[in-house]
């Protein structure tokens, strides 16, 4: 269905013809062509709908089929891969260790230095007593 605009001489002449004589009268075809349109829109909506959800069936059965084709083909890690994680691990065991021991040492001196201070904070509240 092709939109056609009024110009603006068609519209002026429009605005004064129906200050003159009134509302004009809608042909009798519009209300069922309106109705056809508005049907026609919605069938091919409901068709668009299913089409979206044919698609998108078939996007989740081919991810699945490559995820599935993805676990029986790539090759097993070889045993030198996994030596190298064993020795990756140790490392991470021994960087752990030292960490844990800096640590500890940092809790001590937090704990000394607290101490510290409550004595010193406990002495001066004496003095003002």
């Amino acid at each position: 269905m092709e939109e056609k605009y009024l110009s603006d001489k068609e519209l002026c002449k429009l605005i004064a013809d129906v200050e003159k004589s009134g509302m004009h009268q809608a042909p009798f075809y519009l209300q069922k062509e309106i109705m056809e349109s508005i049907q026609l829109e919605k069938k091919k909506k409901k068709t668009s709908f299913k089409k979206e959800l044919l698609i998108y069936g078939f996007k989740i059965g081919f991810a699945a089929a490559a995820a599935i084709l993805l676990l029986l083909f790539v090759p097993k890690a070889s045993f030198g891969q996994v030596y190298e994680v064993q020795v990756k691990t140790e490392n991470e065991r021994e960087l752990s260790r030292w960490t844990e021991g800096i640590n500890a040492g940092t809790n001590e001196l937090c704990e000394r230095i607290f101490k510290a201070s409550n004595k010193i904070i406990c002495a001066e509240d004496a003095e003002k007593r």
